[in-house]
């Protein structure tokens, strides 16, 4: 009994209604009915002949949409898609858009991918390139926050902390992630600061356990991005000693090879909404988005046009899918 599945609008996957019909009278040799009609060979099928095909159900006044699911952990980054959802601007999306958080943990993302929980996802550069190194089943497609990631060397208030040569042979806490090294490493190569290579490094799940780590001095110092650690050096409980600005983009654009393979359309159709909206974001809507990061990631208001300013989304393909 197809007919259920045959009146959905998206009958059987875009199949033509030609080829179910073959099928049909295949199994009708077996024993199959149609509760639609009583035509034994399926031939004048009504509910054949009215489903939509692959070719014409773009086309048609109800056109079928591709359900394409992106995951995201990016949290602020991702604003300017967070803010035109949450304002309903995705009305002339062309596809099925499922929006999902994912966990703050690049390779839970990767196994998301791998297994098809979502089809493409926003990613940090150091993290892709990593795992697609690896082996991983994912592509990178393009870059969506060309602004590169500010890292910082942060001690305690008062320490005499203020070169790596200072901080030779000391503990330094880092971020549990692969940025983490390799911003060591970038640092690692000014002069002033060659002896943090030669620190032993110790990773923490949250800030604020690194803040307890090197309070107690478990630590000396702590790398980390800036703009996270920006609240402590405002409050006067920590001092950025040294800065390294990563030479490549931040956010990248990534998806699993069966998603390039089987939506590229889909895929091109999001990204072209979503440069719409980073778009928005920094021009015609600038003052909703200062309002809307304000409120949802419990910022100032002078904190939050910094923040617009400083970021260069470009959400651009950068390969042919």
């Amino acid at each position: 009994n197809f007919g259920s599945r045959l009146r959905h609008p998206q009958g059987l996957g875009g199949i033509t209604p030609q080829a179910v019909a073959q099928v049909l009278v295949g199994l009708h040799g077996m024993g199959a009915s149609c509760t639609n009609c009583s035509d034994d060979g399926f031939s004048n099928c009504a509910a054949v002949q009215a489903m939509p095909s692959a070719e014409c159900a773009l086309d048609g006044p109800n056109p079928v949409r591709t359900r394409l699911r992106v995951g995201c952990c990016a949290g602020l980054l991702d604003a300017p898609i967070q803010m035109s959802l949450s304002f309903g601007s995705f009305q002339g999306l062309s596809v099925n858009l499922n929006w999902v958080q994912c966990p703050p943990d690049a390779g839970a993302v990767v196994s998301m991918l791998s297994v098809g929980l979502v089809d493409m996802a926003l990613m940090q550069t150091e993290d892709a390139v990593a795992h697609a190194a690896q082996g991983s089943p994912l592509r990178i497609c393009g870059t969506f926050v060309g602004s590169p990631r500010m890292w910082a060397i942060h001690v305690p208030t008062g320490s005499s902390i203020s070169t790596g040569s200072d901080l030779r042979g000391c503990t330094l806490g880092m971020p549990d992630e692969k940025a983490a090294s390799l911003s060591v490493s970038v640092l690692g190569e000014s002069p002033d600061w060659a002896g943090v290579l030669y620190c032993p490094r110790r990773p923490f799940t949250s800030i604020i356990r690194a803040g307890d780590a090197m309070a107690k001095g478990v630590t000396r110092a702590t790398i980390w991005e800036c703009r996270a650690a920006r609240h402590l050096v405002a409050a006067g409980e920590w001092n950025a000693v040294g800065y390294v600005l990563m030479p490549w983009p931040s956010l990248v654009l990534v998806a699993s090879k069966d998603a390039l393979y089987a939506k590229a359309g889909a895929i091109r159709h999001f990204v072209h909404f979503a440069h719409t909206a980073c778009e928005e974001f920094k021009t015609t809507k600038r003052d909703d988005a200062a309002r809307f990061c304000a409120a949802r990631y419990a910022m100032s208001s002078e904190e939050a046009h910094d923040f617009i300013n400083e970021t260069l989304w470009v959400c651009e393909c950068e390969v042919d899918v």
